[in-house]
């Protein structure tokens, strides 16, 4: 008797598996044809070692599609083009200029700053500036759009009210225009939290 073939529920999915950790890197579903009358032994998988990098070809009974290995910069486009802009942030670090990765990750906060997830928001921040290189010289004026654009993402928390999750992430060095340090005291005074008034003024010896 001839077993039955085992459909596919949907299509194909190629998956980058990390070998040392066995964490899933990507997970893609890939468009073939007829898939729905395909089961998973109608499936090959072949390498071919090129000049560059190898490619990989997926054959079914009705299709072949080749499948490169991503380069860096190509990683970084794709999460920029799948809305990944924190994954984009992290890979720019290898990939892009200092300008461009930066970019990635101010999206990444206005992503979280729509979605209301201020604590989100306040931690990258604070993460992606504070690993930024401030002083990269690919650019001239880097160093200034970067302290300018760490100012506005905090004001912009900072007008949400949202200054306990904030403050704590402000820096003092590099040392922030004035107005930003201002505004958290001034919140705190008009809020009567007096005790976070006088630790934020110690802490960042505010004259």
């Amino acid at each position: 008797m001839e077993k039955s073939k085992i459909r596919c529920s949907g299509p194909p999915e190629l998956k980058v598996i990390d070998m040392v950790t066995g964490e899933e890197i990507n997970n893609d579903e890939v468009a073939t044809k007829n898939y729905q009358n395909l089961s998973l032994n109608d499936y090959h998988l072949g390498k071919y070692i090129g000049n560059r990098t190898p490619e990989y070809y997926l054959i079914s009974a009705s299709d072949v599609i080749c499948v490169r290995e991503l380069m860096l910069e190509d990683r970084f486009k794709w999460f920029i083009e799948k809305n990944d802009f924190f994954k984009a942030w992290e890979i720019g670090a290898y990939a892009v200029s200092a300008r461009d990765r930066l970019d990635a990750g101010l999206k990444d906060i206005g992503q979280l700053i729509d979605r209301k997830e201020w604590g989100s928001a306040a931690s990258h921040i604070s993460t992606i500036f504070s690993n930024t290189d401030l002083s990269s010289a690919e650019e001239d004026g880097f160093y200034e759009y970067a302290i300018q654009k760490w100012q506005e993402m905090i004001s912009a928390l900072i007008e949400y009210k949202k200054v306990d999750e904030i403050a704590p992430l402000i820096p003092h060095n590099p040392k922030l225009d004035a107005p930003i340090y201002d505004s958290v005291l001034e919140y705190y005074l008009d809020t009567g939290d007096f005790s976070m008034f006088a630790h934020y003024i110690h802490l960042w010896h505010v004259n």
